[in-house]
């Protein structure tokens, strides 16, 4: 899906088979759409890409773990508590990029969307 005018609200949500961007009318119902069709900044499409990169990759091998009934080693938990720390970061970035949208991002540690401030 196309971002446009419409499309108030931007997210960054990482889920498999998903792109790491979602847009919304509303700010409550969420419709992924494919990074080519936001115009992002060349470095911002860069971090989204390497964010799904790194998201899938630390997911899938804590889903083997889990498959497997093995012991989660400690680094992988801590790998994917740093890379929790990075939808804020990103969101940050989209801010500035796009600083007539409001921009959330998904929060594991509170299970919710939570809203970027920006000053105006």
């Amino acid at each position: 899906m196309t971002l446009n005018k419409q499309h108030k609200h931007l997210c960054v949500s990482m889920d498999f088979s998903s792109s790491p961007i979602w847009i919304s009318d509303d700010g409550k119902q969420f419709i992924n759409a494919e990074l080519k069709d936001i115009n992002l900044s060349d470095d911002l499409g860069i971090a989204f890409l390497n964010f799904k990169k790194a998201w899938l990759a630390i997911n899938n091998e804590l889903l083997a773990f889990e498959h497997n009934k093995k012991q989660i080693p400690e680094t992988l938990f801590q790998l994917n508590n740093s890379l929790n720390k990075l939808p804020r970061v990103i969101a940050e970035e989209l801010a500035e990029e796009f600083p007539e949208n409001t921009i959330h991002y998904w929060d594991d540690k509170l299970t919710a969307y939570v809203e970027i401030l920006v000053k105006r």
